[in-house]
C-alpha cells in the first residue's frame, strides 16, 4: 500500500510541472521556512499574547481592589463568606456519581462544586 502511495506522489509531482511554461520553470520558487522559523515566530506571538494576557490580568485584579475597597461592611462580610464557602470535594463526586452511574475524574468534581456554589449565591442573593 505504501508504493502505490509513493507511486501516486511521484506522479503528481512530475505532473505538476507539466503545468508550468518555460518562463514559470525560471522564476525563482518562494524560500521555504525552517522549523526554526515558525518556532521563533510563535515564541514571539505567544510572548506578544502572554504579555497581553498578563496586562488584562493585572486591570482585573486592579477594578477587583477597588470594588472591593468601596463594599459596605455588610457586603464585604457576605463577599468573605463566599470566598471561603467551599462544597466538600468527596461529597460532589459521591453525588456525581450516583447520578451518572461511573466515575469521574477531579477536574469534574471541581467544576461540578464551582457551579454548585454559584448557584446557591444565586438562591440567596434572591432570598435578599
Amino acid at each position: 500500500m505504501e508504493s502505490m502511495m509513493f507511486n501516486k506522489d511521484q506522479e503528481m509531482e512530475s505532473s505538476s510541472y507539466k503545468d508550468f511554461s518555460q518562463e514559470d520553470l525560471f522564476l525563482a520558487p518562494e524560500p521555504k521556512r525552517s522549523n526554526d522559523q515558525h518556532n521563533s515566530s510563535d515564541l514571539f506571538g505567544k510572548k506578544k499574547k502572554d504579555k497581553s494576557k498578563k496586562q488584562i490580568e493585572a486591570e482585573e485584579r486592579e477594578k477587583m481592589r477597588v470594588l472591593v475597597s468601596n463594599f459596605t461592611e455588610e457586603q464585604l462580610d457576605r463577599y468573605e463568606m463566599f470566598r471561603r464557602s467551599v462544597f466538600p470535594k468527596a461529597a460532589i463526586k459521591r453525588i456525581v456519581q450516583t447520578i451518572t452511574g461511573n466515575s469521574v475524574s477531579q477536574n469534574v468534581v471541581i467544576a461540578m462544586s464551582g457551579i454548585a456554589k454559584v448557584f446557591i449565591g444565586e438562591i440567596v442573593e434572591e432570598g435578599n
